[in-house]
């Protein structure tokens, strides 16, 4: 009795259904493209979110306010000619993380040699195009002497190679100072060295004098 009762108003009601679609035929033909085509729309607004610090890390993080406090203290120049080593900021160019199989020292003359002949066969990179051939020279930053610039990390390295080959055994890494935009150092590098002899101080002192 129950399966007669809803098998006559699903006739009845689908029935009044389809002579009502057949009565509109324009409406029902065109409403399901309209409706595509404004929701397609939306496509337009579609960006692709490549930053993997705004799809994971919260908005108000700790370390997002961390570093905007050590960006507005120690800012970094960004200036077009300007290479800066910083991985986390997108721009165009490229990053290499270099690292050890066996965790040794990246300092040592074996890596050394071959992070500098790594530098050495991407500066030889040529791009052929019809007519022409790019090369790194043609997409590098520039100096205000039209040449490439090198990052500091590979000077450094440079400078490794140099006292090896001259039997050097000391060579001195500068501490890295930062300036502001007027060309003045900032703080940082005014208490370094004050810094420095604070900490050898307390490292001279005996362990029972420095708990006191």
């Amino acid at each position: 009795m129950l399966r007669q009762v809803l098998h006559r108003g699903l006739r009845t009601s689908f029935s009044r259904l389809g002579h009502f679609i057949a009565s509109h035929p324009v409406f029902f033909a065109s409403a399901p493209v309209l409706i595509s085509i404004l929701l397609g729309a939306s496509f337009s607004r579609y960006q692709i979110e490549e930053s993997v610090e705004y799809l994971l890390a919260p908005k108000h993080s700790l370390a997002k306010i961390e570093r905007n406090l050590v960006n507005s203290l120690f800012p970094v120049n960004r200036s077009k000619h300007r290479l800066y080593s910083d991985l986390q900021t997108p721009g165009r160019y490229g990053r290499v993380i270099i690292t050890s199989f066996r965790k040794a020292n990246m300092l040592d003359q074996h890596h050394t040699d071959l992070i500098l002949k790594l530098h050495s066969a991407v500066t030889r990179i040529q791009v052929q195009r019809p007519g022409f051939n790019y090369t790194f020279a043609h997409i590098c930053i520039l100096n205000n002497d039209k040449t490439c610039i090198v990052d500091d990390i590979v000077h450094v390295l440079e400078e490794l190679k140099s006292a090896r080959s001259s039997n050097r055994t000391n060579f001195i890494i500068s501490y890295p100072i930062t300036h502001l935009k007027d060309g003045k150092p900032t703080a940082a590098s005014l208490w370094k060295f004050d810094y420095f002899f604070c900490l050898l101080s307390f490292i001279r002192k005996p362990l029972h004098r420095s708990l006191l």
